[in-house]
């Protein structure tokens, strides 16, 4: 399944998208117990998927989005074009952050193009239409 997650820039809360009340809930605050923080823009703005950043096992999948607004990221049209250093932070970091937790790991898998991002946020898409509504 496929969450639509925000955490702010240097904040500690994890926004999720909640289908159960339609909107946007804070999911938790600080849950992670490392330091180990991920976000490319600076505020809560509007963005667009450049890629399916990471495929981890269990299947997680993570969108990577870059900010449509911001002139230092809104050029990029596919994850391939993000220099090769934030790639490798973004793998690292999906590799290593659940570490802390007893009986959870992640396996990164590699990278999908954004055409394979955009796809899975309409099956995320359909998958909640169909939902039952409490």
């Amino acid at each position: 399944m496929v969450k639509c997650v925000e955490v702010p820039k240097w904040s500690r809360n994890k926004y999720e998208y909640d289908p159960g009340c339609g909107g946007i809930k804070l999911d938790a605050i600080s849950r992670r117990p490392s330091s180990t923080r991920l976000t490319m823009g600076s505020s809560p703005t509007r963005s667009r998927p450049i890629g399916f950043a990471i495929t981890m096992q269990p299947i997680d999948n993570t969108i990577v989005c870059v900010p449509c607004d911001d002139p230092g990221w809104n050029e990029l049209g596919q994850v391939d074009e993000l220099p090769r250093q934030l790639r490798d932070e973004i793998a690292h970091f999906f590799s290593t952050y659940k570490d802390l937790e007893p009986d959870r790991r992640s396996i990164v898998h590699g990278w999908a193009d954004r055409d394979a991002a955009e796809r899975e946020i309409e099956q995320a898409r359909a998958r909640c239409r169909e939902a039952p509504r409490s």
